[in-house]
């Protein structure tokens, strides 16, 4: 805020009055009138203004032709603050006296006390035009004319002003607030520069002084101008909050906010501050007290999108993409052509989720700016979230062309993208397309191990096995302690029979986490496999120590028990599952087969009925309650069991076998009921 000072108009107003008197001497009224004209002088004299006013009346019903008596209630009506009364009395003496310039000034004086500043404006000037020598009118002209905005005018005046009156210290400072105001920080600086340095002691212009040097970035000398302001005057609301923008060009946050908190103390409806305050209190991460003051600021300026923007960025960052979108529309109805909020409009929808859309105005942010690589990346990554692989593909691959900056960002784009791309492929079943794309992300990062066992086990999915251990062991060269890929290597050599080679991986695994119970089930599951039950058992009990309620722990220690036809040891096992996990359809199975080998079916019917009622999909359930009741005689239910197991199983070679059963089950029923 740039502060201005009218000079005063007394001195005009005495000049007018003297002029009047002047006119008094030769004036022609009547003896009674001019006997109500000096009591009036006198009353006047004594502040009797009513009473002189009064006597004015009388004289002018004598003699209504006498200017000087219309002039003289004109100055009454003034000094009472009844501006009308003087407008019109003016009025009545200028139509008397029309080329009487200070008549004119006169007029000019209530109309600017009435806040009339056109008019006033108009009524200098008509006595600038009759009475052009006399000079001091000019203060009134510029003073005017800053009020109306009108500041290369006011600029003028003063300066004409000046001309006459160098030394009038209050023209100067208004002829900088007009600079100011036109935003010709250099004349202001140097008119408040030499002011101060002529008399500092007397320099009154700190906040406006402050200001200009805010500025023009002059910030040390700034703060230092506008601390003597608010000294001089702690109620100096808008020399705080100037002091606040200067204290966040030198990155003092928290005097800054000690001094915009200071402005608002004072002036709670500072509004002008708010859209700054905001500023500070969003980068100090005071995100709601931010949004409050954006929003306040709004309410009185609701044409300024950079507000719209700011909220939009806050409500970004707080994950509230929704919100952030609204305010960055907002932005954009107001200044549609922006590229910020056109940009930070598609990162929100992009974080929100909604591709399409992001991607449209991606689209958008690039008809403003073309070469935008940020935008064309993040365009990229929005149609690889569609699943566009080969748009985004294209694009990631034009920009590793050509844009350095971003290079590695661009790169973990393409990699993502052909991941994507191969998975989608593994699923359709097309092997050979997805093998193809992770090897085409090794030439770009040929250190990541998961690339290395993802195409391992696509290798080994498509019956390579060589390949898929040659991937592996690469991947394990560049990083012997990659657990993944000793965990992947290990299970690729147990299920191909190369159990030596597992085992050592699985040893591995341990030494380099003894704490991961998994590691020794796997191992136990190598030592089952070549039959070395003991081992297996211990590694199994190894594991359960570290984690007792490890399920399948349980259920493969129980499975060797029964390998050993230990069948007490085995239920026992199968048993601790149901201890904490009492709807386990495995630990159930597994006990009705123990069942199974001790020919106790009805107990077995009882466990494969508990196994279907948790998982009414479980198809060996059924199959195992066939062979029951078939072992019981009960064809019927053996039969539909049987029915049920061949609806649900996947395993070929086992329905073929049940097909059979079914098919002789048939018969017998068809023979007994003959």
């Amino acid at each position: 805020m740039v502060e201005f000072k009218k000079l005063t108009t007394t001195l005009l107003a005495l000049c007018a009055f003297s002029l009047n008197a002047h006119l008094v001497s030769q004036a022609k009224m009547s003896n009674e009138a001019l006997k109500y004209f000096q009591s009036a002088q006198n009353n006047e004299s004594e502040k009797k203004y009513f009473d002189a006013i009064n006597d004015l009346s009388k004289a002018i019903e004598l003699d209504s032709h006498e200017a000087i008596l219309y002039t003289k209630q004109g100055g009454l009506f003034v000094e009472i603050g009844d501006w009308q009364n003087a407008l019109d009395a003016y009025k009545k003496a200028l139509k008397l006296q029309p080329n009487d310039a200070f008549l004119h000034i006169s007029v000019g004086n209530v109309y600017e006390l009435r806040h009339d500043y056109k008019n006033a404006y108009n009524s200098y000037l008509e006595a600038l035009e009759i009475f052009p020598d006399y000079t001091y009118n000019y203060v009134n002209l510029a003073n005017t004319a800053y009020l109306l905005e009108n500041y290369d005018d006011a600029i003028n005046y003063y300066k004409k002003f000046l001309s006459n009156y160098p030394d009038n210290i209050e023209a100067h400072e208004n002829l900088a607030s007009c600079y100011m105001k036109t935003n010709d920080i250099q004349n202001a600086l140097a008119i408040y520069g030499k002011l101060y340095t002529d008399n500092p002691s007397g320099f009154k212009q700190f906040s406006n002084y402050g200001l200009a040097l805010l500025k023009t970035n002059e910030l040390d000398m700034a703060a230092e101008f506008l601390k003597k302001a608010v000294n001089k005057n702690p109620n100096d609301w808008a020399s705080y909050g100037n002091l606040a923008l200067t204290n966040m060009k030198q990155s003092d946050y928290d005097e800054a906010l000690i001094n915009f908190e200071n402005a608002f103390r004072i002036n709670p409806n500072a509004d002008e501050l708010n859209f700054d305050y905001a500023n500070l209190l969003a980068f100090q991460g005071n995100n709601e007290k931010a949004i409050q003051k954006y929003n306040d600021y709004i309410e009185k300026n609701a044409d300024n999108p950079l507000a719209y923007y700011n909220l939009g960025t806050i409500y970004q960052k707080n994950k509230q993409y929704e919100d952030a979108i609204n305010y960055f529309e907002k932005a954009l109805n107001l200044e549609p052509s922006n590229f910020d909020f056109t940009y930070e409009l598609a990162k929100s929808f992009h974080l929100l989720g909604d591709y399409e859309k992001a991607v449209i105005t991606y689209d958008k942010a690039l008809q403003f700016d073309a070469r935008n690589q940020d935008v064309v990346l993040n365009k990229a990554n929005a149609l690889c979230s569609l699943k566009k692989y080969d748009d985004a593909i294209s694009i990631f691959e034009k920009l590793l062309k050509k844009d350095i900056k971003n290079n590695e960002k661009i790169k973990n784009g393409l990699i993502n993208a052909y991941v994507n791309k191969a998975i989608d492929a593994e699923k359709s079943g097309d092997l050979k397309t997805a093998i193809d794309l992770y090897e085409k992300v090794l030439d770009y990062d040929n250190k990541n191990t998961d690339i290395y066992v993802n195409l391992s086990k696509l290798y080994e999915k498509s019956g390579n096995k060589n390949k898929s251990l040659n991937v592996l062991k690469t991947a394990a060269e560049m990083n012997p302690e990659d657990k993944l890929v000793i965990y992947t290597l290990a299970n690729i050599q147990k299920n191909n029979n190369m159990l030596d080679e597992s085992k050592k991986n699985y040893i591995k695994l341990i030494q380099l986490d003894e704490k991961d119970e998994t590691n020794y089930v796997d191992l136990a599951d190598v030592y089952v496999k070549e039959k070395k039950y003991d081992e297996a058992i211990l590694n199994y009990k190894k594991a359960l120590s570290l984690n007792p309620k490890y399920e399948n722990a349980y259920l493969r220690l129980g499975n060797v028990y029964k390998f050993q036809n230990k069948n007490e040891e085995a239920l026992k096992e199968y048993s601790n599952v149901l201890n904490f996990n009492p709807e386990s359809e495995d630990a159930y199975y597994n006990i009705g087969l123990c069942y199974i080998n001790e020919k106790k079916y009805d107990e077995a019917i009882q466990k494969f009925n508990k196994v279907i009622s948790i998982n009414p999909e479980y198809s060996l359930g059924y199959y195992c309650l066939g062979l029951c009741y078939e072992k019981t005689n009960n064809q019927n239910s053996a039969l539909s069991n049987y029915q049920k197991f061949v609806s649900l199983t996947d395993d070929s070679g086992l329905k073929k076998i049940v097909n059979d059963k079914i098919k002789i089950l048939n018969q017998n029923t068809a023979n007994t009921e003959l």
